[in-house]
């Protein structure tokens, strides 16, 4: 797919050095294929074929076809910096993630250095918590509950009193669970089949997500759990 494509370094590659259809036409497959093997770019020949074969049946340049190439290629230059600049980050994340046991959960699939540099950071010691439910309760993972007279709603929203920058980090974790984890997507998936409000979903993988944290961490090891 094009879109595929456009995430490689291959055509920014070429955009940069053969702009247009017609230079890209001039130069050919041979002289294509050594400027990319120059520029340490690794490909293969069929694609830089199929970009020829574009750029034969390619219509003719807008007349401010200069002007978007500029800010195309300021936009793409502007991307990888940035990228660099969030590796570079990641790395860092990791170097501290190794000197705590929070390092264990990047064996939990779903889980990533940046997920669990950020649960760690907010939970903090896990000598601090005598069991997981201390997490979730400070975390605020659990419903309010409203009474006036003879009323009692004991399923309202979130309680509001709690960490809510740990509550972020369990949740965004909750969210990745349910994409990334395959035994979470299965029990996602057979909880929506049963109805459930998919807010229910979310915090309830949370809850199970934060008793394996625990488990693990605190018992420095990695948890035998059916995701694992």
């Amino acid at each position: 797919p094009i879109y595929k494509l456009w995430e490689s370094a291959i055509p920014w590659h070429l955009l940069q050095l053969f702009p247009t259809a017609t230079q890209l036409q001039d130069a050919g497959l041979t002289t294509l294929c050594q400027s990319l093997r120059q520029a340490n770019i690794r490909f293969q020949r069929r694609t830089v074929q199929t970009v020829l074969d574009w750029a034969a049946q390619a219509a003719p340049g807008d007349v401010a076809a200069d002007q978007h190439l500029r800010i195309a290629l300021a936009y793409y230059l502007d991307r990888r910096q940035k990228t660099l600049e969030i590796q570079a980050l990641e790395r860092e994340l990791a170097g501290r993630l190794a000197q705590t046991p929070y390092v264990l959960l990047l064996s939990f699939p779903g889980i990533n250095v940046v997920s669990a540099a950020d649960f760690g950071a907010e939970a903090g010691p896990i000598e601090h918590y005598a069991n997981a439910k201390a997490i979730t309760g400070r975390a605020g993972l659990r419903p309010s509950r409203y009474q006036s007279d003879k009323g009692d709603k004991a399923n309202g929203p979130l309680v509001r009193a709690c960490n809510r920058s740990l509550r972020a980090a369990i949740l965004g974790i909750a969210d990745n669970l349910i994409v990334c984890n395959h035994h979470f997507q299965v029990l996602a998936t057979q909880w929506a089949a049963q109805g459930k409000d998919p807010r229910h979903t979310r915090v309830k993988v949370a809850l199970r997500f934060c008793r394996i944290a625990f488990q693990m961490v605190a018992g420095r090891q990695v948890f035998r759990h059916p995701s694992i």
